[in-house]
């Protein structure tokens, strides 16, 4: 509530709106990389791994860290951390070089703002999920210290407000 309104919080759009923006910031500032205990090997095709030498800057700048280990595996040493929570390494590599490989073509910045937004909705609380009152305070802290503009990262409002009258 604030004065004669009543505040309509879309969950979803908000986290989204909070995810993609502290994922840009990350990206900015070069801090998303987990370096891990040991390199995960992963079994690709020939032409995955020349594709893996070929995008190396682009994964590196996606917070991999990777190199050849022979003509059919890659040695995955870092992989992003975008939610403070680790993704399998795998997993997450191969979902990474097969959204390249639908895109195909050079990361732009565009490219790589739609890849951050497709992957925030993924981890963003959804609409039905309940929230506990200390999530809920967290929740709307975080709303409140962001700069977020006032949509998720694909155009949806966050907040719809309703006055006494209506």
């Amino acid at each position: 509530q604030r004065g004669d309104e009543l505040c309509f919080i879309d969950q979803h759009a908000a986290h989204e709106r909070i995810l993609y923006d502290r994922m840009l910031k990350m990206l900015d500032g070069d801090q998303i990389s987990q370096q891990l205990l040991s390199p995960r090997l992963v079994q690709l095709s020939p032409g995955e791994v020349a594709l893996v030498e070929e995008l190396s800057q682009f994964l590196s700048d996606s917070g991999f860290s990777v190199e050849v280990f022979d003509e059919r595996s890659v040695a995955v040493h870092a992989i992003p951390t975008l939610f403070g929570v680790n993704e399998d390494p795998q997993a997450l590599f191969l979902e990474t070089l097969d959204q390249w490989q639908l895109n195909r073509g050079a990361a732009s910045q565009d490219k790589m703002r739609k890849q951050v937004a497709q992957m925030v909705c993924k981890h963003a609380i959804k609409g039905g999920d309940k929230l506990n009152e200390k999530q809920i305070r967290l929740f709307l802290q975080g709303m409140l210290e962001s700069d977020s503009l006032p949509t998720c990262p694909h155009g949806r409002p966050i907040v719809t407000e309703m006055t006494k009258y209506q």
